[in-house]
């Protein structure tokens, strides 16, 4: 006698056919009734897992087109919220397809949907942890910076920052952070270069009034101390540079003074 199957239940079965390599392997080879409790099936998703065995054509396609979707949005990701770290692999020649899939399958192939900066942020803890691609000399250092950079943005979507100038006072915004690097990876800002020089470098990380457009601006550490100390707005005083003031202003990394 059939069991009665609810719309969540084959739901829940055929993500696991979508998403689950032993699912597949005992579908297509006959084995679902053998295996359903090594698998934890119940008897309704067992009963879903192999009706859809029973048209195996439709059923291959429907998997490959999800695992296809899902390793363009692995791609997706990368390139949006990890422009630099992307351009450092393709440069080492890093199977990229192949870290997706790994990456998918270490995530049980989640769908993030729109949120496409939360899904960079996994993709580069996921990188500082792989052995391959956290060996690639200056990764570490690229990643810092673009983890900087996705957690800044995140936070700009649940309170939008606020760049209003206070009379009188310096003042830098909620989406202004400083990273330093055990390597000199300033080139790849400026050239895409991956050569990188022994020596540490700051940069100051920030999204940049009005359009939020992210930057990253290699500074000298105390213009980053200097930007960072003025979350706590303030007048310029006597031991202040009145250039280097102007310069972060310009750059968009501090907000200047508005009229009193």
């Amino acid at each position: 006698m059939a069991v009665e199957l609810d719309a969540q239940t084959v739901w829940h079965a055929w993500r696991r056919v979508m998403r689950e390599d032993a699912v597949q392997d005992a579908m297509f080879s006959g084995t679902v009734a053998e295996r359903a409790d090594e698998l934890g099936l119940s008897p309704a998703e067992r009963e879903v897992v192999e009706a859809y065995a029973t048209t195996p054509a439709g059923t291959r396609f429907f998997i490959e087109s999800f695992r296809f979707r899902m390793a363009s949005s692995f791609f997706n990701a990368l390139e949006t919220a990890a422009p630099l770290t992307h351009r450092l692999m393709r440069t080492h020649q890093v199977d990229l397809d192949a870290l997706g899939a790994e990456f998918l399958e270490s995530v049980g192939w989640r769908d993030f949907g729109p949120y496409v900066y939360t899904y960079g942020r996994e993709v580069l803890h996921f990188l500082l942890a792989h052995p391959e691609a956290s060996g690639l000399r200056g990764l570490p250092d690229v990643v810092a910076i673009e983890l900087a950079a996705v957690e800044i943005t995140i936070s700009s979507s649940g309170t939008a920052p606020d760049f209003t100038p206070l009379a009188g006072m310096y003042r830098a915004s909620s989406v202004v952070t400083s990273v330093t690097t055990e390597l000199d990876v300033s080139g790849m800002l400026r050239s895409g270069s991956v050569e990188f020089a022994d020596r540490p470098k700051t940069f100051l990380v920030y999204l940049s009034p009005p359009d939020l457009r992210r930057r990253v601006v290699a500074v000298p550490a105390h213009a980053a101390e200097l930007v960072l100390s003025l979350r706590t707005p303030r007048a310029a005083g006597p031991e202040d540079d009145p250039a280097l003031l102007a310069t972060l202003v310009r750059l968009g990394a501090l907000i200047g003074p508005g009229a009193p």
